[in-house]
Formats: structure tokens, C-alpha cells, sequence
């Protein structure tokens, strides 16, 4: 039995694998107004362009929507932390029983 995997269309509705370029990836429930991860939820704020600010005082901004990918950006003084993508999850086909993994398929050192 073989699965065909559908491309995924861009959703704020959804749940998403947050990655940073040192390998740091969390699982989030995000939805059009805010977004919980580990528990905790974090709301965006009002404005032409998406953002929210984290505990500590950064701003988290949408820099641009590629495909399944929302790339973000923040003014955050450690280099590590200022640019790092959110990637809609796909679901398993059967029954969507669990988050699928994700693979660094484009090379582009994520992961």
C-alpha cells in the first residue's frame, strides 16, 4: 500500500514545527490569533504585518510566506535567535493518528 503525500497549502489554522538554524524544533497549535507551545499561549499582536512579543521583551516578526513556510524575524541581540521558520506539519493519512516528521529536504541546514 503505498500513500501519495498532498503539498501542503500555507494555513495560520494549523499545526506547525517551529525550527531554528541551530537545530532547536518545537511543535506548535497555532491558529489566526494566537499559538500555544508547551503549554503556554501567545498572542499576536494588532498591525499591517504579524507579530508578538515574547516574554523577555523580543518581537517576533512574519518576514514572508514560501509554500508551507512562514519565515520570521527578530531583533533579538544573539545572531542565532533573529531568523528561523515555522513549517506547517503534515498529519498521518490514516486518520491523521499523529504529526509526521519532517525531513531536510532542501538542504538548507535546518536540519
Amino acid at each position: 500500500l503505498a500513500w501519495s503525500v498532498k503539498p501542503l497549502i500555507f494555513s495560520w489554522n494549523s499545526r506547525m514545527t517551529a525550527e531554528w538554524p541551530r537545530g532547536k524544533v518545537q511543535k506548535l497549535s497555532v491558529n489566526e490569533t494566537a499559538f500555544e507551545l508547551s503549554g503556554r499561549q501567545f498572542q499576536y499582536r494588532p498591525g499591517q504585518v504579524r507579530h508578538f512579543t515574547w516574554e523577555d521583551g523580543t518581537v517576533q516578526t512574519v518576514q514572508s510566506i514560501q509554500k508551507n513556510v512562514v519565515w520570521w524575524s527578530t531583533e533579538h541581540p544573539h545572531p542565532a535567535w533573529q531568523r528561523f521558520r515555522w513549517v506547517c506539519t503534515p498529519k498521518c493519512q490514516v486518520e491523521n493518528h499523529h504529526d509526521m516528521e519532517l525531513t531536510d529536504s532542501e538542504g538548507d541546514g535546518y536540519r
